[in-house]
């Protein structure tokens, strides 16, 4: 009897060891949802939730999503390509944090897979999404000076393009252009600031930006103080921090076949201190219109209000030399050096920039008649015509436009400072 019990026991063990061996392999899901598959965030204003699946075999894919613990299912898309692999879906109008995402066969309710855990969709408070950008500079209460450079800076800016700027005068009651469709995506731009004085100044920013085009201006009102015209200029050669002036060029070179032609775009930057005298400086871009080659540079130049001479002062000889006068009268010689002497040749009146204007018009020379240097001088411009000569070689320079003391005269297409 005991044999027959043991016989008995070892046959129930043998039995278990069997159908162990043969459970049935596990098959795998023809359908698979990579992501979102639990813990992410998303925000309203980002627009699109991106939905990846893995397949075999399927044809259509339907992609739902529940905020109530999978108790009930809302459609996102229906009857989609499922061999693409992934849809962006338009994110529901929903703030919750009990989020999942299922994807099922269209054709078969049985074949589904939904996210692991919950994910979540929040109001917009993204710091770094297009609805948080802001203008950084100016500030609210800021006091700029006409005239000057000053960076205008707004966060995000990576993510825009396309920018137009434009700044109001009266708290947004009229807008005036800084800058229309540029691309910049640095998030700043150097703006030369209006001479004109008010204590209601607002910044507004327009841009092309990924999901959407914003606009947004600064929050606060800040002010700006106009500024005199500086006492050492004088009216046929104002100074003024901000002046731009845009020339063309001609170049004719007795070495070269073809005549060079260029545009030239000098603006004065800033003021400085040079062996205690004040010189203004100007910084200069040229591009060479036949090859497009652009060169940029720098100029020192005074005017002396008592004794009216201009002065330029070159760095690299440390040194100073008187350009003119400009209280000469007609045919009157002023000697500069023991080789060089400056004429007025002659005033009059013309028409240009579509007024008529006062000009005065002089003469550099050296006591050999190898050189020659003219300058015509518009009244409240400045250099309007500016030629030089030597032994075959020639460049003129004229004024196609400029912005002196915020006024505006002819073309001022930028060269590109």
């Amino acid at each position: 009897m005991k044999k027959q019990y043991l016989f008995m026991f070892l046959f129930f063990v043998l039995l278990t060891y069997c159908v162990d061996e043969v459970v049935e392999p596990e098959t795998k899901s023809p359908l698979t949802l990579v992501s979102p598959n639990g813990g992410e965030i998303y925000y309203l204003k980002s627009l699109h939730i991106p939905v990846e699946w893995t397949q075999t075999n399927i044809e259509n894919i339907d992609i739902l999503y529940s905020i109530d613990y999978l108790e009930n299912w809302e459609y996102l898309v229906s009857k989609i390509d499922a061999g693409v692999g992934s849809r962006q879906c338009e994110i529901p109008n929903i703030i919750a944090d009990s989020i999942r995402i299922r994807i099922k066969d269209s054709n078969n309710e049985q074949i589904y897979d939904d996210s692991d855990g919950f994910f979540s969709i929040k109001e917009n408070d993204d710091p770094y999404s297009i609805g948080k950008a802001k203008i950084l500079t100016p500030c609210a209460g800021e006091v700029l000076t006409g005239m000057e450079k000053y960076v205008i800076t707004w966060s995000n800016g990576d993510r825009m393009s396309n920018i137009s700027l434009h700044y109001s005068l009266d708290d947004g009651m009229n807008w005036n252009e800084v800058i229309v469709d540029a691309k910049i995506s640095s998030g700043k731009y150097e703006w030369i600031v209006p001479n004109q004085s008010s204590k209601m100044v607002r910044i507004k920013l327009t841009a092309f930006a990924v999901p959407y085009p914003i606009t947004i201006v600064s929050e606060g009102l800040f002010s700006i103080k106009a500024v005199d015209r500086d006492k050492n200029t004088l009216a046929y050669f104002p100074l003024n921090i901000g002046d731009i002036k845009i020339f063309s060029r001609e170049i004719s070179d007795p070495f070269e076949v073809e005549k060079k032609l260029f545009k030239t775009e000098q603006v004065i930057i800033k003021d400085t201190l040079i062996d205690s005298e004040k010189y203004f400086v100007v910084e200069s871009e040229t591009i060479n219109l036949n090859t497009s080659e652009k060169t940029k540079g720098f100029g020192f130049v005074r005017v002396d209000s008592l004794s009216k001479n201009v002065y330029q002062y070159y760095s690299n000889s440390d040194s100073e030399q008187l350009i003119l006068n400009l209280e000469l009268i007609p045919n009157e010689i002023y000697e500069i050096d023991s080789e060089h002497y400056v004429v007025l040749l002659n005033q009059e009146r013309i028409i240009t920039f579509g007024m008529e204007i006062n000009s005065k018009t002089f003469q550099r020379k050296d006591i050999y008649g190898y050189t020659g240097h003219t300058f015509q001088l518009l009244e409240n411009i400045g250099i309007y015509v500016d030629s030089y000569s030597a032994e075959g070689y020639s460049r003129k320079d004229n004024m196609i436009g400029a912005v002196i003391d915020g006024v505006v005269y002819g073309d001022t297409t930028r060269v590109g400072l």
